[in-house]
């Protein structure tokens, strides 16, 4: 509004330059604790290079990658014959999807509960649509492909370990921690690097953690614990004189030796069929159902105790009833 000499700042926006968080989790078994530690992996193709430079990092645009495994449904129907249908050819082309590229902006994660904050060298501001961290000191940004590693908050944290075996999906029981977070904004997904008792063990994933939610962290296959399941036994029968029903019994057993010096709890994933029609009957024989936690599609937990150097069997068992005159599909 008036006329002198004035100094102008500018503002513009570089798609050259994006951010990823990653992690390190450090798990002490002694102690059940474990150190995480919150890396910014910052990349930077303006041709530019930035020396002694401010950083800000936005979670502006937030992407999620990674979900936590679950045991999936197991349905049984009657059979269906697959229909057969002429094929068509034609000198059409097929169109190739075309990928979309996206500016990642995620935020480092937040300590949790129970946390203790080694070094923080990052402040947090958390507003409504998105959490900016700002680097405490100036840094040096290089114009290359490689990504620079730019660590902002180390912290420790009490944990609860649970051992957990999944028959679905491998022979093997898993060491697994539970946490909750517990700061004011999410922890976003990105790589992790998992150390047990000062060893690494492999690299995974950190799932998007949202303010209050409870989450379970694996940290590696408990070696100690030997697996030992024996072949799905099926057994057939037919009862009824008119309406004539067929009963089939599977039974299935694992072994399971603790080697430890101590007695474990193991947490058993498992599964049985869920029936899509009333008059197949589905019944759980073992383990007994006031012993385990299942839900409507047959997926259940079963906590069991392993003594230490003592092998021990679990047995599961049920049976599918159903009308003699038709076929079942149990895959």
């Amino acid at each position: 509004s008036k006329e002198g000499d004035y100094t102008l700042g500018l503002n513009y926006i570089n798609y050259g330059v994006s951010w990823v968080p990653s992690y390190q989790l450090f798990f002490d078994s002694n102690a059940k604790k474990i150190q995480l530690k919150y890396t910014a992996n910052i990349t930077q193709n303006t041709n530019e290079d930035w020396e002694n430079v401010n950083v800000k990092l936005s979670t502006g645009r937030p992407v999620q990658v990674g979900e936590v495994p679950e045991v999936s449904p197991w349905f049984i129907d009657y059979y269906q014959p697959p229909m057969r249908t002429k094929r068509m050819v034609t000198n059409k082309g097929i169109a190739g999807s075309q990928a979309m590229e996206a500016t990642v902006m995620a935020a480092a994660p937040a300590q949790e509960e129970a946390a203790g904050v080694v070094s923080d060298a990052a402040i947090v501001q958390d507003n409504q649509l998105a959490v900016t961290f700002e680097i405490k000191h100036k840094i040096n940004l290089l114009s290359k492909e490689e990504s620079q590693a730019i660590e902002m908050q180390t912290s420790n944290q009490d944990v609860e370990v649970v051992y957990a075996y999944y028959p679905q999906q491998q022979d093997k029981v898993l060491v697994t921690v539970k946490g909750e977070n517990k700061s004011e904004y999410p922890l976003l997904a990105g790589e992790l690097q998992t150390y047990f008792d000062g060893q690494f063990v492999g690299q995974g994933s950190l799932p998007t953690i949202y303010t209050g939610q409870k989450f379970t962290q694996l940290v590696g296959e408990d070696q100690k614990v030997v697996v030992k399941k024996s072949p799905l036994k099926r057994l057939e029968e037919t009862s009824g004189v008119i309406n004539k029903t067929k009963k089939l019994k599977f039974v299935e057993e694992v072994t399971l030796t603790n080697s430890h010096p101590e007695a474990i709890e193991l947490v058993i994933n498992e599964r049985i069929p869920s029936s899509r029609q009333k008059d197949i009957i589905v019944t759980l024989q073992s383990p007994d159902s006031n012993d385990i936690k299942m839900d409507q599609f047959g997926r259940y937990q079963q906590t069991i105790k392993l003594g230490p150097k003592v092998d021990q069997v679990v047995k599961k068992e049920f049976t599918i009833e159903y009308p003699a005159d038709k076929n079942i599909n149990t895959n």
